[in-house]
């Protein structure tokens, strides 16, 4: 299912959309920004 995938990346979410290289500032969603540490 869907969420047993998700389950399954989320140890490597950061590093799979680091990977694209978008920009910080595109990725302006408030999920985005309160979970990178500071």
């Amino acid at each position: 299912t869907v969420d047993r995938l998700c389950a399954q990346i989320r140890p490597d979410a950061v590093a799979l959309v680091d990977a694209f290289g978008i920009p910080d500032q595109l990725l302006a969603a408030p999920i985005a920004c309160s979970a990178r540490p500071k």
